[in-house]
Formats: structure tokens, sequence, C-alpha cells
């Protein structure tokens, strides 16, 4: 999985992302991107070995899981995101 995201000072906050199957199976959280802290674009981050064990629809969540200190509120900052089956 790739995601290519900001870090900003305002607002922004710390996004668990997770796979699931709907019925509580999947992988669970398979990254946490902290995307607070000092203004920076277009950070790449590459996530490997995610392991699916059937073929069937899966839900991919991102959840704000940590409010961002400066502004009090719940942010995240995606450009783009992707994921791909590679068996």
């Amino acid at each position: 999985m790739v995601v290519l995201h900001h870090k900003n000072t305002v607002g922004a906050g710390e996004v668990s992302v997770s796979i699931s199957d709907g019925g509580g199976g999947g992988p669970g959280v398979v990254n946490t991107l902290l995307m607070e802290g000092t203004l920076e674009w277009n950070i790449r981050d590459l996530t490997t070995g995610i392991v699916v064990s059937a073929s069937d629809i899966y839900d991919v969540t991102f959840e704000v899981t940590q409010e961002g200190g400066s502004a009090g509120d719940f942010r995240c900052y995606f450009c783009y995101w992707a994921l791909w089956r590679t068996a």
C-alpha cells in the first residue's frame, strides 16, 4: 500500500489504516501515519507485508485516532493512496 500525504501543524492528527473483511477478519491495523508536525508536502509512505488470506471484498478504513494538538479537531491530509494485489 502506498500513501502520499502531508504533515501540517494546524489540526493534523494520527491516522490508523486498517483492513477488514466486514466480519471481524482480516489483518486489522496495518499502519499508523503521523500527520502532525512541521509543514511538509508529499510524504510517501510504503507499507508491505499485508497478508489477506482469502479472495473477498475488504474494507479499508482511515481513522483519525488522535486530534491535532494545536487546533483541537481531527484532520488528515491525503493526496493519494493505492493498494494492489501481488500474488
